[in-house]
């Protein structure tokens, strides 16, 4: 089925044993809404490598979150693998290696 939503609040929760759980349902997920719930590098790199191969996420709303240069630099290295994601909004985020050598649409 490719139409699952998933619109997740992890302030309430550890937000790294928030996406690890999330990580065993990504398969039937499409849309990731993850807005405003403080991902900071660490769970936006073991987020990054959960979506490296997966075949069913199309969009990733990481915005307004507290993702920096590590964290965007592994969502880069994530989007050389996973060829399924078509929108991903990092706007509202710390990170400056996106700003300084990319185009931001």
């Amino acid at each position: 089925q490719r139409n699952a939503y998933i619109d997740l609040d992890l302030q309430q929760l550890d937000i790294c044993r928030g996406i690890f759980s999330l990580s065993v349902c990504l398969n039937r997920i499409t849309k990731l809404d993850l807005y405003k719930n403080r991902i900071s590098d660490k769970e936006c790199e073991l987020l990054a490598n959960n979506l490296k191969n997966n075949h069913s996420v199309v969009v990733l709303n990481l915005r307004l979150n507290l993702i920096e240069d590590a964290g965007a630099k592994a969502l880069g290295e994530m989007l050389m693998y996973n060829t399924t994601l078509e929108e991903l909004d990092l706007s509202g985020n710390g990170y400056e290696i996106i700003k300084k050598n990319f185009y931001i649409f």
